[in-house]
């Protein structure tokens, strides 16, 4: 984009070159014969004055323009050409490619580009940025693709793989190596989602295409248009949208899934110092002590959906559950041991204040 500038200042100023070097001559010959006494005077005698003059060499006596509009116009040539190539030249030319090297000096390097098994990334939305962290979390390699030009310095500082441009332009997907990618997350809005489905299957037939939706009424759209997966970020969030596109089930994610806005899906590890380790999940009584409901837990590596009350937790397992902020930091504190410390506390109070009477 700087050099579109720089290029087009350069035009501006070879134009206004040109335009000086052929209007001050025409200039000097009309008011050389109106005011100078009747002198004639060549186009090349008045282009030897213009040069003279716009360069402060000063032109020969005898071309020298001695009437009182004739000195007022070489004050005005002489102003202009100081002007263009004493101000003009160094402040629209020279400045701003000094600004553009210095700035290229001190700016973060761009990452480089993936060139295959890689996931591409269609929208620096809320969704597309879960599914970035979490395709990182996994050292997965990734582009990112959005429209939006303020985002490059951004994106440039976080070490982001990025391109500028429309993900609906085949031109821009193929730039993104998509013959060479796995998997591709259209996280735009429905109205683009489509066309972004359509054109990545255009390209690779075979693709896996995710896509996000905002109304449920359009999942058939996107299914029609080529989408392998449709998810809604009401059910599910980015962290989905990357397992998906990555084709995995069983990774160890730790963290946070929205549902309808007050219910969370959360995942906590079962360490060996957890309290709860090795017990089952009726002695653990998580549901009637917070109200949160155990949904999964992963063990070895597989994913145990709905397990029994009878189902323990083993060291190095992770529980799933569902509930509200509060419900789910109630289940954190039974599992860190802070319910116990807080009982404690509370118990120690109580008797500390029945000695006291």
């Amino acid at each position: 984009m700087q050099d579109n500038i720089i290029r087009r200042r350069v035009a501006v100023l070879i134009a206004s070159v040109i335009a000086l070097l052929v209007l001050s001559p025409i200039g000097y010959m009309i008011i050389n014969r109106i005011y100078e006494e009747g002198k004639e005077a060549s186009f090349i005698d008045a282009f030897f004055w213009t040069v003279a003059t716009i360069t402060t060499m000063g032109a020969p006596g005898d071309l020298v323009l001695t009437s009182d509009v004739g000195r007022v116009y070489t004050v005005i040539v002489v102003f202009s050409g100081i002007a263009l190539f004493f101000i003009g030249f160094p402040f629209f030319i020279i400045g701003p490619w000094l600004e553009e090297q210095v700035k290229k000096a001190t700016s973060p390097e761009r990452i480089p580009l993936p060139d295959e098994d890689h996931v591409i990334v269609c929208g620096y939305s809320e969704i597309g940025e879960e599914v970035i962290d979490d395709l990182e979390l996994h050292n997965v390699p990734y582009i990112l693709i959005d429209r939006d030009k303020s985002l490059g310095d951004k994106l440039v500082r976080s070490k982001t793989p990025f391109i500028i441009g429309d993900a609906r332009d085949a031109d821009v997907l193929k730039r993104a190596n998509i013959d060479k990618a796995i998997s591709i997350v259209a996280a735009e809005n429905d109205s683009k989602n489509p066309i972004i489905c359509l054109t990545a299957k255009s390209i690779k037939p075979d693709l896996r295409i995710i896509a996000s939706v905002d109304d449920e009424e359009h999942k058939e759209v996107l299914m029609r248009a080529g989408a392998t997966k449709v998810v809604s970020p009401r059910t599910s969030s980015g962290v989905l949208l990357a397992n998906l596109a990555l084709s995995r089930f069983d990774v160890d994610i730790k963290g946070r899934i929205a549902l309808l806005d007050k219910m969370h899906i959360w995942q906590y590890p079962i360490t060996p110092e957890c309290l709860l380790a090795n017990r089952t999940l009726n002695e653990t009584g998580i549901r009637e002590k917070t109200g949160a409901t155990v949904i999964g837990l992963w063990r070895n590596g597989t994913l145990i959906i709905n397990p029994s009350a009878n189902e323990r937790l083993p060291a190095d397992s992770i529980l799933v559950t569902i509930g509200t902020p509060e419900q789910l930091s109630k289940v954190g504190d039974i599992l860190t041991g802070e319910e116990a410390k807080t009982k404690k506390k509370k118990k120690e109070e109580k008797e500390s204040g029945g000695s006291e009477e």
